[in-house]
């Protein structure tokens, strides 16, 4: 912390790739406390791997709007980091870098905006995208006994390039909070056709918030929902559009402790 008295945050090694408005907040990955629900979401993106992150944060202008920024440069080949993690190989071999870019400021004293950028080149090597997409919910569900094709790329990234990035907006309301997001995946397979090659983009978004009923009890809830947004000749989209539904309840024993209970309803075809 605070390399060199610069006021800058330094990490070497493995480290968490910041993306996205879950992270620091998911469950098994050490925030527990930070997650209202049980489970993670419907994408659950995360991951980690071998790199250098720099962030920080400051005041902006004469408003002293705060901005918190974090930026990664990594291996790009997937590395094992102890975490539960919703798909993912551990072969490394690709030369190319990842780079992942996170920043979030305070617009209002209670109303906060995110965006994540994320790109990799895993596709020259075949290796697998260390930043894994797909909780338990989508993958196990939408799988089966083999792997859908229309997961490539997107729970299976072998081969492909990904491109991301992530909007969000929270709004603390005193009782509790209200949060959005809106993101974009597009995997690359390098112009191939085929309908385990071709190329794939998806579009999510989702909202969710929480009560509190006093200091120590609350309830939160949930909407998650993933739109696939391409066309590949001979491959059917029986992927339709995912929804997750989840509603839980939560109780702070101790400063360290949390009783929670959960209810989740998952869509293949988000109500279609």
């Amino acid at each position: 912390k605070d390399v060199m008295g610069s006021g800058f945050d330094l990490k070497v090694g493995t480290i968490d790739i910041p993306y996205g408005w879950e992270y620091g907040m998911r469950t098994n990955n050490g925030d527990d406390m930070r997650n209202d629900f049980i489970t993670n979401s419907l994408l659950d993106i995360n991951g980690g791997d071998e790199g250098i992150a720099l962030s920080g944060s400051f005041d902006m202008g004469q408003t002293s709007t705060p901005l918190a920024w974090e930026i990664a440069v990594l291996n790009g080949g997937a590395v094992a980091d102890g975490n539960p993690r919703g798909t993912g190989a551990n072969g490394r071999s690709n030369d190319d870098l990842a780079w992942a870019i996170r920043a979030e400021v305070g617009l209002m004293e209670n109303l906060t905006f995110q965006a994540s950028f994320y790109t990799n080149d895993t596709k020259k090597d075949g290796d697998q995208d260390p930043l894994n997409i797909g909780s338990s919910f989508l993958v196990s569900n939408i799988n089966g006994d083999a792997l859908n094709a229309n997961l490539l790329g997107l729970a299976s990234s072998t081969a492909y390039d990904r491109d991301m990035w992530e909007l969000s907006g929270k709004y603390d309301y005193g009782q509790g909070y209200f949060m959005a997001f809106w993101g974009d995946i597009d995997a690359d397979s390098g112009g191939a056709t085929s309908i385990i090659q071709g190329n794939r983009q998806w579009n999510y978004w989702g909202a969710q918030g929480r009560y509190n009923f006093d200091e120590n009890s609350y309830v939160a809830a949930r909407w998650n929902r993933l739109e696939p947004d391409y066309t590949i000749a001979g491959l059917p989209n029986n992927l339709g559009d995912p929804e997750l539904w989840t509603i839980a309840a939560g109780y702070k024993l101790a400063d360290n402790a949390v009783v929670k209970a959960e209810w989740s309803s998952f869509d293949e075809d988000g109500g279609g």
